[in-house]
Parts: C-alpha cells; structure tokens; sequence
C-alpha cells in the first residue's frame, strides 16, 4: 500500500520559502547598522537583532501572502520588489535595537543615515 501525498509547490513556497528566504535577507540589516555605528555584541543587542529580524520576515511575508491572495495571483509579479518595500516599513525600529549609549551620541544619527542609505542602495540592487 503506498500513500501519495499531495503537497503544491505554493505551499511549501509560503510556509518555508518566504520565512527562510526573507529571514536571512533582513538578518543582514540589524547587525550592518550595529557594525556601522559601532556595537558591541552582546546577548542582549543579538536578541533584539534577531527579533527585529523574525519580525521583519514575518510581516513581509504576511504582506507578500495578503496581496497574493487579493489579487488571485502566485507567483507574485514584481514580488521582490514588494518585499522590499514591505520590508522596508519595520526599518524605524532598527533605531531601538541600538543600546541608549550609542543612540545618545553626537554622531550616531549621521552613522545611522548612512548605514540606512547602504542599505537602501542594497535593496534597489
């Protein structure tokens, strides 16, 4: 007796692909801004690094599923583009994943553009 199983391509897309796929792009974001302004690793910063990265990935996906679903339409058409900019509206909550000591500097909201621009110039790329 042989059981088949019945699983679509665009299951195992929203369950594992999108996750995977966008954890591990928005994972770079937290720790290029954290090495752009100069942080410390700790336990405490990777926590809230990786929780702004599950975060990110979850609501991407949650946005890129929404609109796929609307729309009747998988794959999504421009997708990767979408995503980006899905991905892109946690991006303020970066600024709380840094520690107080290195938000209070003088120099940190001019390293923080910078570290948004590189990534910026990321994501068009």
């Amino acid at each position: 007796h042989v059981v088949h199983y019945s699983v679509s391509v665009e299951g195992l897309w929203w369950l594992y692909g999108v996750p995977i796929t966008f954890f591990f792009s928005w994972a770079l974001f937290p720790f290029f801004l954290g090495a752009t302004v100069g942080v410390q690793l700790n336990r405490r910063v990777v926590g809230q690094y990786l929780s702004y990265s599950i975060g990110a990935a979850v609501w991407t996906a949650f946005v890129m599923f929404i609109l796929s679903w609307r729309l009747g339409v998988f794959p999504m058409p421009a997708g990767m583009l979408i995503a980006n900019v899905a991905g892109s509206m946690p991006m303020p909550l970066l600024w709380m994943c840094v520690p107080y000591e290195h938000r209070s500097s003088t120099t940190f909201r001019w390293r923080t553009f910078y570290a948004v621009l590189g990534c910026g110039s990321v994501m068009t790329i």
